[in-house]
């Protein structure tokens, strides 16, 4: 992934939707959000988060663009979101596991596994309908906190797929990933899919001093387009207070994700929020690894 860095936020990966600036001088923000990709700011989106340099009171006009498949760090192939509305089953005792794939965040019921361990795990399952060579699993818990704080987020838990399960508890289930004393609040996994048909989330471990683990969603991208190489449209934006609330998903439609799908169908983003009060660009970088 890329990375461009600005005064709040430290962006990983950039993207370019099909139409693109056809000028590399145009800092115009008027206080809006024009200006380069991947910068976030409390006063607009010039270049690098700087403040909008457009006059007071005058409306914004975006520059004129044209598309260009050489633009630096353009995503060509699209990942696509493919467990929306899916089949979803889950072990005795898990709450709303339907609300784990219907695109909503920050419902007011969100996936409640309780409070597993290791002895006594809980688990979520995802049958996928159509062929998938690779996949790409996301999860969010489902606080508003910063990225590294665990309120409801799984300290430790597996991912496992399966080609001759009936219902995500039977048949012979392959381990794809696993965490330990988890950190954070929000992450993803890619892994091989050929041949599979289920995908399995079993947390083996909630936060110490945790009243249960909660989940918003449990997102699905299909990465069979990009082969073997490293998906493309994912984001990790990491900053402070600022990019925070404003990449934590709702139901609005200007969620990251969502305006890009309204400017290029095909295009639905994987991001992660990394945001974390009073985070400055000395402490991004030192988190880096």
């Amino acid at each position: 992934m890329r990375a461009t860095v600005s005064l709040f936020a430290l962006v990983f990966a950039t993207f370019t939707l099909p139409a693109c600036s056809d000028s590399d001088d145009d800092d115009s923000g008027a206080g809006g959000t024009g200006g380069r990709a991947g910068a976030s700011g409390s006063a607009g989106a010039g270049k690098a988060g700087a403040a909008g340099s457009g006059m007071a009171g005058m409306p914004y006009t975006p520059p004129s663009c044209t598309d260009s498949a050489e633009t630096p760090g353009r995503v060509s192939v699209p990942s696509p979101l493919v467990s929306r509305g899916a089949r979803v089953t889950a072990s005795e005792g898990v709450l709303n596991p339907e609300e784990a794939t219907d695109g909503h965040y920050h419902d007011p019921n969100s996936v409640v596994f309780g409070l597993p361990t290791e002895d006594e795990p809980a688990w979520l399952a995802i049958e996928l309908e159509g062929s998938y060579d690779r996949l790409l699993l996301t999860w969010a818990d489902a606080s508003f906190d910063p990225y590294t704080t665990l309120t409801f987020a799984p300290r430790s838990y597996v991912v496992e797929v399966s080609a001759d399960s009936t219902n995500g508890e039977d048949g012979h289930f392959t381990e794809v990933a696993s965490v330990e004393d988890n950190p954070v609040r929000t992450r993803e996994h890619a892994f091989d899919f050929d041949g599979q048909t289920w995908v399995r989330f079993t947390v083996t471990g909630a936060p110490e001093g945790s009243k249960t683990v909660a989940l918003d969603e449990i997102a699905l991208y299909d990465l069979s387009g990009v082969g073997s190489e490293a998906a493309a449209d994912t984001y990790f934006f990491l900053g402070d207070s600022i990019t925070q609330g404003a990449f934590s998903r709702n139901y609005s439609e200007y969620n990251f994700d969502a305006v890009v799908t309204a400017s290029a169908a095909e295009y639905t983003p994987a991001y992660l929020n990394g945001g974390i009060g009073s985070e400055l660009a000395k402490g991004g970088l030192a988190r880096l690894d």
